[in-house]
């Protein structure tokens, strides 16, 4: 696999010691502001009692009137959002709904995502985010992986959800909840599903006390592999890493401030959506715009329409829009930094150049990795930096694993070089991994440098680019 890849990318350069120096210099105002936020997400501790939830009931308390959700013509505060969340969360846990629980969520793009989200984690419950795409057997098995006590689903989705229904083990446990779209309004209701949006009417829009007793450390929500290499497995991501996204990529990385807007058009399920652009808003009270989906022909106007700041990408958005023909609107916008994974070194310039974008912030981390690279000194052509314990390994690959000295360890990459990435998993950053033990054990590997370290497998091929800054090939 990695000869392939090795033949079909010119790997892009390695770091320049002066570029380097230039760029943190120009960025020198704001590193103390940088470094407290990044000191502050590694320093949270997994037993403190803190999480998504407390973040937004403190956003609305301090905040209110701040928007939070910007999606079409709606415009959602952040009173609005919390006393939301807070119904869902009252409404579930009349329904049995405890902490540790699983609530799936099978919804496209639309606030009433957002509320779930928020109201499932305020009782230390677990959301299970479906990618809307799967049919058939695969969400049979998405949606039946972590056993959840409870499915909302959306009616936009309520016909791929009705194929597999009669196949849900132990559906008659299972509490049904539909979500209708705006343009569901006058939909029957279905048998056997409680009508979400006029049972949240009659609960209590208060901060539940649940909230308050949700550590960092307990699981916020699982989020689904592609499963192009058999059926999808559940990843795990807790309050403590979305925390942490939240203060090193959406603070230190991206500067974001609370007269942002972050456009996100791609779907809630997705990592970089729900992560990180969902905790680089809140996190500081900005605004977070959705979109349903993506579109390469209509999403300069969305920048345009919603006024957008920041927006988040993966490597296919971006050679999409590319293949657009030129328009006013792709330069008319006041986008600072877009943030994202996968822009290939090729169309990097010509990206940035055309659309006139300052600050691209690539990044890379895995869904179940314990740590992420982000390019926060705006250098070209890498996907970032990382000041935590990694290595980039040098890789055999008639052998197809990592090539080993004669004591049996590891050997490390040089700079320029190529090989794979592991990063060093310990009591700090600890790797949480899939909801399948026997699938996460698989993805670590032991003694690597020396008798007793512990090491997450990436599986992924990078370039050292030098000064602890990583390429992915």
């Amino acid at each position: 696999m990695f000869e392939k890849i090795k033949n079909r990318i010119q790997p892009p350069d390695t770091i320049s010691v002066l570029d380097l120096a230039r760029n943190v210099v120009r960025l020198a105002p704001g590193a103390l502001g940088s470094g407290v936020a990044t000191a502050k997400g590694l320093l949270l501790n997994k037993d403190k009692a803190y999480s998504i939830g407390g973040l937004l009931e403190e956003q609305a308390s301090k905040n209110p009137d701040n928007i939070a959700i910007k999606a079409g013509s709606r415009v959602i505060s952040y009173k609005e959002f919390n006393e939301q969340a807070n119904r869902i969360a009252h409404l579930l846990q009349g329904q049995g709904v405890q902490s540790g629980d699983a609530v799936a969520l099978f919804m496209e793009n639309r606030p009433e995502v957002l509320f779930a989200v928020a109201g499932i984690v305020k009782l230390g419950a677990v959301a299970s985010m479906i990618n809307t795409s799967q049919r058939g057997n695969v969400l049979l098995h998405s949606l039946t992986l972590v056993k959840p006590v409870a499915i909302i689903v959306g009616s936009e989705l309520l016909d791929a959800f009705n194929e597999v229904e009669e196949d849900i083990e132990d559906s008659t446990s299972v509490r049904y909840l539909l979500s209708r779209d705006e343009a569901d309004a006058d939909l029957a209701q279905p048998i056997g599903f409680m009508d979400l949006d006029q049972e949240v009417l009659h609960q209590s829009s208060d901060n539940p006390d649940s909230t308050g007793d949700v550590l960092l450390g307990q699981p916020a929500y699982y989020i689904f592999t592609s499963g192009t290499t058999g059926l999808p497995k559940a990843s795990v991501m807790s309050h403590l890493r979305w925390m942490r996204a939240c203060y090193a990529m959406g603070q230190a990385s991206v500067h974001m401030k609370p007269t942002d807007v972050f456009y996100c058009c791609l779907p809630l399920y997705h990592n970089n959506a729900l992560t990180l652009a969902f905790s680089s808003a809140l996190g500081v009270g900005a605004s977070i715009a959705i979109a349903r989906k993506f579109s390469a022909s209509r999403f300069w106007d969305d920048i345009a329409y919603y006024d957008a700041t920041v927006f988040c990408y993966i490597g296919e958005l971006c050679r999409y829009l590319l293949a657009q023909p030129p328009s006013p609107a792709e330069k008319n916008h006041r986008v600072r930094v877009c943030m994202g994974n996968g822009l290939r070194p090729e169309i990097w310039d010509e990206f940035k150049t055309r659309y006139g974008i300052e600050h691209i912030n690539e990044f890379y981390g895995a869904s179940e990795g314990n740590l992420a690279f982000t390019n926060a000194f705006n250098m070209d052509r890498t996907a970032g930096f990382c000041p935590l314990p990694f290595a980039i390994v040098k890789y055999d690959i008639d052998a197809d694993e990592p090539a080993r000295d004669a004591k049996g360890r590891m050997i490390k990459a040089k700079r320029g070089d190529e090989g794979l990435l592991i990063t060093e998993v310990t009591e700090r950053m600890n790797f949480e991994g899939y909801t399948d033990k026997s699938a996460s054990e698989k993805k670590l590997m032991r003694n690597v440098f020396k008798k007793g370290d512990c090491w997450f497998n990436t599986g992924d091929l990078v370039r050292n680019q030098g000064f602890k800054h990583i390429a992915f090939v």
